[in-house]
């Protein structure tokens, strides 16, 4: 297994009965040893292969582990190419590649055979460990695995000798994974090239000072409307068909709420996300309209946020899905290529511009 990779499983076997960081073998437990031969076999098919599996409850990986299976919510995993010889001589170079792995429960990350890992905030895991045996694992067909596409995320950090040597040594990492791994998948890690600069050209252009949010593409706002509000809302706009603007001719009441929740709950939120000087920036509001799920995805401002008129789901272009609450704002970034392509309830759009406010220059005598 060159690559990481990251599947999904429906359903995870009990592991109440395993002692915690006790390394057993197949025949330990039947439940388990089931769903064990279902994933061995599905990542090595007719590999002659002796297998264990552990309880992990410290967040700590060693090259042994082959695979990891969440047990809980919550972290991150780093993998790398890194081998034995790289580590013990510190050739952190260019050849080093990293990726981030989304610690979700169900979600199974497949680690690079004899390659270095560093967990955060991880606890909960099964991990097997598998290495060349006599016997191959046959499967019992119990249990089914889908497997997530990667990702490539540019971030605005070298990933050079300083930041393997952190993460290897110290496990510490320069990079927000939090930011990264929000939409649950596995993302390859690399420096920004000439298109990357220029797609987030708009976020670049928002302040100098370096934060890593200036990358994020969306930004979740839990409970801006309350579901009272959400119904009086639909109520007001039942007359406006899907995509048509809002006019403060059709509605003033609802404008001027509108205006007020943008002024008072998301500008602050979105600024400081994103680490904009609320003095030096400005929102410009250009368009308000609803949208459901026979809408299209095209966007004309820089920016949009889509607040939840009842629970749906966004999914993107890049494969990616926010799920939402009735009265969740999702801000977009829409400068970016993995703009939403559709939702699944109805939502209110409101699309706007960031501009640099004008300084004016004193004249000194």
């Amino acid at each position: 297994m060159e690559n990481p990779r990251l599947y999904t499983v429906s359903v995870v076997p009990d592991c109440d009965e395993l002692v915690p960081d006790t390394l057993y073998s197949l025949g330990s437990f039947p439940n388990i040893d089931a769903y064990v031969r279902d994933l061995v076999s599905h990542l090595f098919p007719n590999r002659s292969v002796s297998v264990e599996y552990i309880l992990n409850t410290t967040g700590i990986y060693d090259n042994k582990t082959s695979c990891i299976t969440c047990l809980a919510d919550g972290g991150a995993l780093f993998l790398t190419n890194i081998g034995e010889e790289t580590k013990m001589y510190k050739e952190f170079d260019d050849n080093c590649v990293v990726s981030v792995a989304s610690v979700k429960r169900s979600n199974i990350i497949c680690c690079p055979d004899n390659k270095y890992m560093v967990g955060f905030g991880m606890t909960d895991t099964m991990d097997i460990r598998v290495s060349d045996g006599d016997t191959v694992a046959h499967p019992n067909n119990e249990y089914t695995f889908c497997e997530v596409a990667s990702k490539v995320v540019a971030v605005p950090i070298k990933l050079g000798f300083a930041f393997f040597n952190d993460l290897i040594y110290h496990q510490k990492s320069s990079v927000a994974y939090d930011e990264i791994v929000t939409t649950n998948g596995l993302y390859k890690l690399s420096e920004p090239d000439t298109k990357e600069q220029e797609i987030s050209v708009v976020v670049k252009q928002l302040s100098e000072t370096p934060s890593f949010h200036r990358f994020s593409q969306r930004l979740l706002l839990p409970n801006v409307l309350t579901e009272t509000t959400c119904d009086w809302i639909t109520k007001q706009m039942s007359d406006l068909r899907s995509e048509n603007k809002l006019q403060p001719t059709v509605s003033k009441s609802l404008c001027d709420y509108l205006e007020y929740i943008i002024d008072n709950q998301i500008i602050s939120e979105f600024f400081r996300f994103y680490d904009i000087s609320i003095d030096s920036f400005a929102m410009d509001v250009l368009i308000i309209m609803r949208r459901d799920a026979s809408g299209s995805n095209k966007r004309t401002a820089q920016f949009s946020m889509d607040i939840g008129l009842d629970n749906g789901t966004h999914n993107f272009m890049d494969g990616t899905r926010q799920s939402f609450k009735k009265g969740d704002c999702i801000v977009c970034l829409n400068a970016f290529h993995n703009m939403e392509e559709k939702v699944s309830s109805k939502i209110l759009t409101v699309e706007f511009n960031i501009r640099r406010k004008k300084v004016e220059m004193q004249r000194v005598l």
